[in-house]
């Protein structure tokens, strides 16, 4: 648990006695007042009820804020005093330990001396002072198990530890494991974390072993509901914002669970239990809930208590900080308020707007855009259909003498008995001349507002073939230029929500770690660490780019099947010029530019081959293993004619 401490406790009944004893006054008990310290403070409270007890200033109390130190001095110079840490009456809850001072023995204090704590205590520093024995006391309760308890103090908001002590007890007896407890020098109940590890004795009784297993340990990115999520409206970016709210909708069991491991303060949890924010989902849950054809039964004690997770700016004496306020708005309950931890003050809220509405936060979306055209959509669509019913409607004309009109009712082969002329049909309307182009014009007018026609469909994925809506992988160009130029910029902003996301990532892995991550990348891990050192450092940034629309499973293969013609090509170039350089009958010169167009060549092709996301690229374009034409190529040296006619001697005639 991290907790920085901000001030010195006493606490009544905990720390608030002080016993001594004068050689001419006797035996004395100084009371404190229960509340919250500085050094400086606390030395005045000190001194002022030390003085209403004993009478005058006979001896001074002080605290070196460099040493972190409290001191008593003798200086009334009429008797020697014992400061009764040990041996006082109120030795339960005497303030020695919490002003550093060894409880083991009393402090003598003679006449014209003093006496020094034994240990530092600053009032705004975390624990930094040592476990002394006998200090600290942690009961269990009996059980038949075989129980190994280790406690941890931190020192910082690193969190490592000043120190551990583990100890072992395979006995059975009767404790009690207190609910809270306190730290003997500061009486914060919030700076020490438990670990209890449950072992089954193998005797074959089926006795059960509880441990806490970790499932999941790193960030995870979550989206989260619009209802649940508030900025001002004015902020034109989620940065400019002063506060984020979140509100996290928990049910019993998540307090329950956050109450138990101490994340929120015990007395408020068992408050905010107490009121409810509501006994059934929110209406937007029940309405999803309803179109899935399931329900949430407040029968049973169903129950949702509404937390908000606050990340604003707070000002205090001029300084401006960053700090994140857990709150209950029911109970007016204040959960836990503590400093920005993450690298660089950063935020876990990425946000993505589909299209960005003028001096305001909220964007436009899909259904608040397209609205209009989906009513005038549905306008012609209905008023199409309606129209050919009617048209597909007929009316009978009766003669008034013959006896049809009385109630004779006339269905598919029914026998009339009607003379010529007697009946007959009438058109009950006319066609329209709406058509269903008429009702696709304005479906494609949706589309292009919204960024969803067809060519952006396939934005990235290559050019059309000679049917629509079908693309290959060779020609982005044409597309790029096609594509509209408020949609490009959307598609733009929504992507680099996915490069902050993996900025993000990058800086809390760095800054936290990747715990056992890195044994799972073999000897990569060691690189991984290094490369993370350096991002923690500075030294280097990492920037992430988000993929386009065209990197999805269908046109990576046909990106890998060109690629294929393109590296056979290659491969039987690279060939037919280490045939011709290999030749003795090639002029040198010619043989060095085959030489340089070789290397050129596979240059070429690696740089294609990064591009197409291929990182080890020397193992698909391999280098020829010698020189051409050397000795290692194959071929002998010497003048051709030598070889077909061998040496020639040269002498004196």
């Amino acid at each position: 648990i991290f907790d920085p401490q901000s001030t010195m406790k006493i606490i009544t009944g905990e720390n608030d006695k002080l016993d001594l004893t004068g050689s001419v006054f006797g035996v004395a008990a100084v009371t404190f007042d229960d509340a919250e310290y500085t050094g400086a403070t606390l030395v005045t409270e000190i001194q002022a009820e030390l003085n209403a007890v004993i009478g005058g200033s006979k001896i001074d109390v002080s605290y070196n804020s460099t040493t972190g130190k409290f001191a008593f001095a003798e200086v009334g110079g009429g008797e020697t005093w014992t400061l009764d840490w040990s041996s006082g009456p109120n030795k339960a809850t005497s303030i020695g330990l919490s002003i550093g001072f060894d409880m083991s023995a009393d402090d003598a204090l003679g006449l014209g001396a003093t006496v020094t704590a034994d240990y530092p205590l600053w009032a705004d520093s975390f624990l930094e002072h040592p476990i002394i024995a006998n200090s600290f006391r942690l009961r269990k309760t009996r059980e038949d198990i075989v129980t190994s308890l280790t406690l941890k103090y931190h020192i910082n908001s690193d969190g490592r530890y000043q120190d551990t002590r583990t100890a072992t007890d395979s006995t059975f007896h009767d404790e009690t494991l207190a609910k809270t407890f306190f730290h003997p020098y500061t009486n914060d109940e919030n700076t020490a974390d438990i670990y209890r590890d449950f072992l089954v004795k193998s005797d074959g009784t089926g006795r059960l072993d509880f441990a806490r297993v970790t499932t999941y340990d790193g960030p995870r990115p979550e989206k989260l509901a619009f209802e649940d999520f508030w900025v001002p409206p004015a902020a034109k970016t989620i940065e400019q914002a002063d506060i984020k709210i979140h509100r996290r909708r928990m049910q019993k069991w998540e307090l329950e669970e956050r109450r138990f491991f101490q994340v929120y303060d015990t007395s408020k949890v068992d408050e905010i239990l107490k009121v409810p924010d509501r006994l059934s989902p929110i209406s937007i849950q029940q309405q999803k809930e309803q179109d899935a054809s399931a329900r949430t039964s407040s029968s049973y004690g169903y129950a949702e208590w509404d937390i908000y997770e606050c990340w604003l700016r707070y000002r205090n004496g001029g300084k401006l900080s960053r700090i994140i306020a857990t709150y209950h708005e029911r109970s007016n309950t204040l959960l836990r308020a503590h400093y920005n931890f993450y690298p660089d003050r950063a935020e876990p809220f990425i946000t993505s707007r589909l299209f960005i509405r003028d001096g305001m936060f909220y964007g436009y979306g899909f259904a608040e855009m397209v609205g209009m055209l989906q009513e005038e959509i549905s306008q012609i669509h209905n008023q199409r259909r309606d129209n050919s019913t009617v048209a597909n409607t007929k009316v009978w004309r009766v003669n008034p003498d013959s006896k049809l009109h009385q109630g004779y009712r006339i269905y598919p082969s029914a026998m009339v008995p009607a003379e010529k002329d007697e009946i007959e049909p009438l058109t009950h309307g006319e066609v329209s001349r709406l058509t269903v182009e008429e009702e696709q014009l304005s479906i494609n007018l949706a589309e292009r507002r919204t960024g969803v026609a067809s060519s952006q469909q396939g934005y990235g994925a290559g050019t059309m073939h000679g049917r629509k809506g079908v693309y290959t992988a060779m020609g982005t160009m044409a597309l790029l230029q096609e594509g509209n130029s408020r949609t490009d910029l959307n598609v733009s902003d929504m992507r680099y929500a996915d490069t902050k996301i993996g900025r993000l990532l990058t800086k809390e892995y760095a800054a936290f770690g990747i715990g056992q991550r890195a044994a799972l990348f073999g000897k990569v891990g060691e690189l991984l660490d290094r490369a993370f050192e350096a991002v923690r450092s500075g030294r280097i940034g990492l920037p992430i780019y988000s993929s386009t629309a065209s990197i999805n499973r269908e046109v990576e293969k046909q990106n890998d099947l060109m690629l294929t013609g393109v590296m056979s090509r290659h491969y039987q170039t690279i060939s037919g010029m280490l045939q011709q350089a290999s030749s003795e009958m090639m002029p040198p010169k010619v043989r060095d530019y085959l030489n340089k167009a070789i290397e050129s060549s596979d240059f070429l092709m690696k740089e294609v081959m990064r591009h197409f996301g291929y990182n080890e690229v020397e193992r698909y374009v391999p280098e020829p293993d010698a020189e051409p034409g050397g000795e290692e190529g194959g071929q002998p040296q010497g003048d051709v004619r030598e070889l077909q006619q061998g040496p020639s001697l040269v002498g004196n005639s």
